[in-house]
């Protein structure tokens, strides 16, 4: 999963927490973009809603 990685999808109410135990990803995002890094953890708390996606690089 990591290599093909995630399509656009909304998160509402809940959180989230991702760990990255290999490789890394480029996560894109109505809060910005960025890479989760090889031993990456990464916590989003979506609230009244979010959209993200995340590729592998």
């Amino acid at each position: 999963m990591i290599a093909g990685g995630v399509n656009i999808h909304p998160h509402s109410g809940i959180a989230t927490v991702t760990v990255l135990p290999e490789g890394d990803l480029f996560r894109k995002g109505d809060w910005g973009n960025g890479v989760l890094d090889y031993g990456g953890v990464e916590w989003m708390q979506a609230g009244r809603g979010i959209w993200h996606q995340g590729e592998g690089c």
